[in-house]
């Protein structure tokens, strides 16, 4: 991670409005076993508390999640330059990458622009 960070600085990643674009993709109405939400555990998820679905986000190393093929989702980078933070994740199991870029005004972070690509 790059930039100076705000006291919190993953409370981006817990930003509903950033990450509800993806609720479409998880298909948890039809398939429950995709909740609890899967992270990958790397230098942007550690010691993270979050929740999706009503549910505490589980959070592993990527070779226990592989290995399981369970399906999960990877923050692959975050960036913060100034108070413009900018993420890019994967969902692969369903094929997406996307990125969000959000803004940090009066302490909340807004989002400026976000996409999601099919591979």
């Amino acid at each position: 991670m790059q930039g100076d960070l705000p006291d919190e600085p993953f409370v981006f990643i817990g930003n509903e409005d950033a990450f509800r674009m993806t609720n479409v993709y998880y298909h948890i109405d039809t398939l429950p076993m995709r909740s609890p939400l899967i992270l990958v555990k790397n230098e942007f998820t550690t010691d993270l508390k979050l929740k999706k679905f009503g549910k505490e986000v589980v959070i592993l190393d990527k070779q226990d999640v592989q290995n399981s093929n369970k399906p999960y989702l990877e923050f692959t980078n975050i960036k913060v330059v100034q108070n413009i933070a900018y993420v890019e994740f994967i969902y692969p199991v369903e094929g997406i990458y996307g990125n969000v870029e959000l803004e940090l005004v009066n302490a909340k972070w807004l989002i400026k622009s976000k996409k999601i690509m099919e591979r």
